[in-house]
């Protein structure tokens, strides 16, 4: 059982950095937020004006980030032939809902682009302050993984971003003011240069709504025909997609997930050190690595456990490893503390057998 907590852990924790590389749909990079001058979505990457030329627009940045509350979905969609003559017919959705306020946020990925990215068809991840969810409906036995952060939860790049979907979205023609969408009043434009990360299109439709108080695009919608890879295929056709940002501002609360509660439950009941780091749980399996030598962290885990109604039953060190068990009523608990993988590091695993 322990083997497989382990396999798992290994697993996901590739699966968590490649979530943190990945610059398609999540993982955007630290940029700097748009000026109060900024008016018009432009080319991220645009180059300083010359002296005496006009400055180019302002890219349209992380705007998301100044929002209380929100829920964004995107919707992609492409169908055409890839280079062997076989048809592509791929989808990708994302439903994303952020409190900025209380530093909660969920994001559900699905589609091929996801499996490619991630090995799991579908992707669902919650973040609590400095604890990430990780769902895995799959595995009945240990359907929740927990990672923490150690500074801010934004380190871990989670929010959907538009220019990393599109690194080109230029505003053309303002065609119609004052349009309602999702509640917000905003100006419709057309749009007149795009690229997207998906593809080299020749030709291609779309259209956006910006607010008029604010720089937030509500809705982006189009198609392009021309080359494309999705999921890692490359080949010919048309995409089509729709982006939607919508309940802006209002207090949008992000539910615990049913899945992660008995596991949290658990965990309350484990006493962590103040300086732990590289934290990770398993469901029942608690990792992490701390600055203590490995006698401080043993007599640490025999007090506070004790004090918490445990019952220290079997005890095995020798110099720098200890395996200490506990009981408490049908629960027993093993605490391993070891050497770590770094020199003044001490590794300790804790694992809760109950499960």
């Amino acid at each position: 059982m322990r083997t497989s907590r382990v396999l798992k852990i290994v697993t996901l924790l590739s699966i968590f950095a490649l979530l943190l590389s990945a610059c398609s749909l999540f993982g955007k990079s630290s940029t700097p937020e748009p000026t109060p001058e900024a008016a018009a979505p432009a080319e991220v990457d645009a180059p300083p004006a010359e002296e005496g030329e006009e400055a180019p627009p302002e890219p349209m940045g992380d705007t998301l980030d100044t929002l209380d509350s929100y829920r964004l979905t995107f919707k992609l969609s492409a169908e055409g032939k890839n280079d062997l003559g076989n048809d592509i017919n791929e989808t990708l959705d994302l439903l994303q809902e952020a409190n900025n306020v209380d530093l909660t946020y969920h994001i559900l990925r699905t589609g091929a682009q996801v499996e490619l990215e991630t090995g799991l068809d579908t992707e669902e991840i919650y973040v609590f302050g400095d604890k990430t969810y990780v769902l895995d409906t799959f595995e009945t036995d240990s359907p929740c993984t927990v990672f923490f952060t150690e500074e801010n939860h934004l380190d871990f790049a989670y929010i959907f971003a538009l220019e990393e979907m599109f690194p080109t979205i230029t505003q053309g023609e303002l065609l119609e003011e004052g349009v309602e969408v999702n509640g917000v009043s905003t100006n419709h434009y057309a749009v007149e240069a795009l690229d997207t990360y998906y593809g080299s299109m020749e030709k291609f439709t779309a259209e956006m709504w910006v607010a008029q108080d604010g720089e937030q695009v509500i809705r982006f919608s189009g198609e392009a025909e021309g080359e494309m890879e999705i999921a890692g295929e490359p080949g010919t056709g048309k995409m089509t997609w729709e982006y939607n940002l919508t309940d802006i501002n209002q207090s949008v609360e992000v539910a615990f997930p049913e899945l992660c509660q008995e596991q949290e439950t658990s965990m309350s009941e484990i006493p962590i050190p103040d300086n732990a780091t590289n934290r990770e749980t398993d469901e029942g399996y608690f990792v992490f690595d701390s600055p203590d030598t490995a006698d401080v962290l043993a007599e640490y885990y025999k007090t506070e456990l004790v004090n918490g109604g445990w019952e220290l039953t079997d005890e095995l060190s020798d110099e720098a490893l200890f395996i200490l068990t506990f009981t408490k009523g049908e629960r027993e608990l093993q605490v391993e503390i070891g050497p770590g993988e770094d020199e003044g590091i001490t590794n300790v695993i804790i694992t809760d057998f109950s499960y």
